[in-house]
C-alpha cells in the first residue's frame, strides 16, 4: 500500500513538472525569435497574434493541470470512502490486486448530484460533472475554455474547499493569470506604442531626411535586385533596413550584408554562393551538408575599382566567389591573355589543394604562391574562403566524410549518421555563436 502510494505521488510529479522545462524551452526560443526577426519587430499584429497564441497554450495546459489534478481528487475521495467502510481493501484500487466492493463509491463520492457535507470537491466538481464520459474533443475544449476563463478572470469565481492543495492550485491560477496578462498586454501595448512613434517620426520628418532616406532604401533593393533575391528574402531585408533607418542608424545601404541579422545573412549567402561551391571540381563530390559547412564559413569582401587582389607571386591567402563586379587575370609579360572574370566566377582555387590534400594540418607558412595577378575592373563583391578559416574547416568536413564512410561499412543508413552528425555540430555552432554575441551585448 505505501509503496503504491509513493509511486503515484511520484509519477503524479513526473506528469506535472514535465511542463517546467517545456515552458523555459518555448520563452528561450520566443526571446530569441522577438530579437532577431525582424518582421516581427515591424509589423505590431503578428506580436499581437503570437503573444496571443502564448496565452492560449497557457491556459491549454492550465486547463490540462485542472483535469488531472480533478481526477487525484477523485481518487482521495474514494481512497476516504474505503477507510468509512468495513470490508473494503484500499489496495484494491491499484492495478495489480483484484477488484473489491466498491458500491459505497457513489454515495461517498457523488458526482452528478454534490453533497459536500459527504465530500467537497471544491473547484474540481465542474471538471467531474461536465467530461464524465465525453468524447475526448469535448473534455479538451471543455478544459481549455476553464483554462481561458480563470487566467482572464484572475481566478475570481474558483470557489475552493478547505482542501490545502487545491487552494495553493487556485492561488497558482490567480498569480499566473496577473502575471500573463502584465506580460502579454504590456509587450503588446509596447509594440503599439512603437508603431506609433514610427509613424510620428515620420510625420514630423524633414523632407530632406525623408529624401534622404527614400535614397538608402533605392540603394539597398538595388543590391537586392543585383544579387537576385527572392521575394521573401528581399521583405525581410527591407524591413530590417527601414527599422535601422528609423533609429537613424548609419548604414551602408550600397552593401547591407553585413547589417542583416545572423539568420538572414547566411541564408542569403548559401543562396549566392552553393551553386558557385558546386562548380569546383575539389567540391563535386561533397555533400550538401559538408557544402553548408563550408559556406557557412564564407566572409564577405569588397574590393575598390583599379586595385590589386592579389600580385603574382604573393603567397594566396584566400579563394574568392565573386557576386558582382568584374576582374581582370593576367601574369607579367602577358598583358595580350588577360582574361576577364565576373559574376559566378571563382579564383583561387590553389588554396583547396593546400588545405585538403595535406597529410597534415594546413601550415600558413607553407600558403600556395598565385601564378598571376588579378586586378579589379570596377567595384567588386565576393565572398572569401579566407586560409585561417580553412585550416579550423578542414577537420569538421573531413570528420563527416570518416561518419560517411564508418557508415558505409557497417551497412547503416549513411544519412542518418550524417544528419546526426550535422545537428550536434550545428548545435555546437550555435551554441558558440550564443555566447559570442552575449559577450558582445553584455
Amino acid at each position: 500500500m505505501g509503496s503504491q502510494t509513493y509511486w503515484k505521488i511520484f509519477l503524479g510529479t513526473v506528469v506535472l513538472f514535465q511542463y517546467v522545462p517545456r515552458v523555459l524551452r518555448i520563452f528561450r526560443v520566443w526571446s530569441k525569435v522577438d530579437k532577431s526577426t525582424t518582421i516581427f519587430k515591424a509589423v505590431s499584429w503578428l506580436n499581437a497574434g503570437n503573444y496571443f497564441y502564448l496565452y492560449l497554450f497557457a491556459s491549454y495546459v492550465l486547463g490540462a493541470f485542472w483535469y488531472f489534478l480533478s481526477i487525484q481528487r477523485l481518487m482521495d475521495c474514494w481512497h476516504v470512502a474505503c477507510k468509512r467502510n468495513k470490508g473494503c481493501n484500499p489496495s484494491s484500487f491499484f492495478c495489480d490486486h483484484d477488484d473489491g466492493n466498491h458500491i459505497f463509491k457513489k454515495e461517498w463520492c457523488p458526482v452528478k448530484t454534490p453533497d459536500s457535507t459527504a465530500f467537497d470537491f471544491g473547484i474540481f466538481r465542474e471538471a467531474l460533472q461536465s467530461v464524465k464520459a465525453s468524447p475526448f474533443l469535448q473534455k479538451c475544449l471543455f478544459c481549455s475554455c476553464w483554462g481561458v476563463r480563470n487566467l482572464s478572470s484572475l481566478g475570481q469565481n474558483l470557489q475552493t474547499s478547505p482542501y490545502e492543495w487545491e487552494n495553493v492550485f487556485a492561488i497558482f491560477v490567480t498569480i499566473l493569470g496577473l502575471l500573463l496578462c502584465l506580460y502579454f498586454i504590456g509587450n503588446v501595448q509596447m509594440y503599439m506604442h512603437l508603431k506609433k512613434n514610427r509613424k510620428l517620426e515620420l510625420t514630423y520628418m524633414d523632407k530632406d531626411d525623408k529624401a534622404r532616406m527614400k535614397a538608402k532604401e533605392k540603394k539597398a533593393e538595388e543590391w537586392i535586385s543585383k544579387n537576385q533575391l527572392p521575394d521573401h528574402m528581399k521583405k525581410e531585408i527591407m524591413s530590417c533596413i527601414r527599422q535601422k533607418l528609423g533609429k537613424k542608424e548609419d548604414i551602408d545601404t550600397e552593401n547591407p550584408f553585413p547589417h542583416l541579422p545572423k539568420h538572414l545573412s547566411t541564408e542569403i549567402r548559401r543562396h549566392l554562393c552553393l551553386p558557385q561551391l558546386k562548380k569546383v571540381p575539389m567540391f563535386q563530390e561533397k555533400s550538401e551538408k559538408q557544402l553548408h559547412l563550408i559556406c557557412d564559413e564564407l566572409k564577405q569582401v569588397y574590393y575598390n575599382e583599379d586595385s590589386y587582389i592579389v600580385r603574382q607571386g604573393e603567397p594566396l591567402d584566400r579563394m574568392l566567389f565573386l557576386t558582382q563586379g568584374y576582374a581582370l587575370k593576367f601574369r607579367s609579360g602577358e598583358t595580350a591573355l588577360r582574361r576577364s572574370i565576373g559574376k559566378g566566377d571563382f579564383i583561387g582555387e590553389q588554396l583547396l589543394t593546400w588545405g585538403f590534400n595535406g597529410s597534415s594540418a594546413p601550415n600558413l607558412s607553407e600558403l600556395p604562391i598565385s601564378t598571376e595577378t588579378i586586378k579589379t575592373h570596377n567595384k567588386v563583391e565576393a565572398f572569401a574562403l579566407l586560409a585561417n578559416v580553412l585550416r579550423t574547416l578542414v577537420p569538421k568536413v573531413q570528420e563527416v566524410d570518416t561518419v560517411k564512410s564508418e557508415a558505409v561499412q557497417k551497412n547503416t543508413p549513411v544519412e542518418g549518421n550524417l544528419e546526426s552528425y550535422y545537428t550536434a555540430l550545428q548545435r555546437h555552432e550555435h551554441l558558440r555563436s550564443e555566447i559570442e554575441e552575449g559577450d558582445l551585448v553584455d
